[in-house]
């Protein structure tokens, strides 16, 4: 049961940060560029590449590019029909 109660804890955190980063991507944008700095320097590097994938995918999930501009290009491509 406690697990049960861990879990709907979490999915309500989860749910917070998502409409928090909806209503707050620049500002998103800025924590996640200090945390990643923070994690690189305290691992020494060790994991710039890990770091560095996951700011371009929290940077493509908020919808801008690495310049701060939306992105053009659709994130999956359209299938094409048939007929």
């Amino acid at each position: 049961m406690a697990l049960i109660r861990k879990l709907a804890v979490l999915g309500i955190v989860a749910g917070a940060a998502r409409q928090y980063a909806q209503n707050n991507p620049e500002q998103v944008r800025v924590l996640a560029e200090k945390a990643a700095q923070f994690v690189d320097g305290r691992t020494k590097g060790k994991y710039t590449r890990q770091i560095k994938t996951v700011q371009l995918k929290l940077t493509e999930i908020l919808g801008a590019s690495e310049t701060g501009y939306p992105s053009a290009a659709p994130t999956r491509p359209t299938p094409h029909p048939r007929g």
